[in-house]
């Protein structure tokens, strides 16, 4: 081969060099649209994620309302709840910034 066409290595090389260059310049001009859609799918990843685990831990939707309080009842912690190896007991957290005081529990019993 090299007899009739010559050594072409340095021809493939350089054009391979000619291809990145030119590939690096136009994906250099959408830098940013690229970084937006990329965001976009990471967050669009981490919301089907939580709504995946949500389903299938039996998660519920909390109810909002105007009042300057939280009050869960049977809360779980879904990272605690999968480590531990005994029954996870969930526990009732209130908090009610109108009236000063702040009731949690500090540790979850386990059975």
């Amino acid at each position: 081969l090299d007899e009739n066409i010559g050594d072409i290595l340095n021809n493939i090389v350089d054009r391979e060099a000619d291809i990145t260059r030119a590939l690096e310049s136009e994906v250099l001009e959408i830098e940013q649209l690229l970084i937006l859609v990329s965001d976009a799918i990471a967050e669009l990843d981490c919301l089907v994620s939580f709504a995946i685990a949500s389903k299938e831990l039996h998660f519920s939707r909390p109810m909002l309302t105007h009042e300057n309080s939280i009050y869960i009842v049977n809360g779980r912690n879904p990272v605690a709840e999968m480590c531990t190896s005994k029954t996870y007991i969930p526990n009732d957290t209130n908090i009610c910034l109108s009236e000063n005081y702040l009731l949690c529990p500090l540790s979850n019993k386990l059975r």
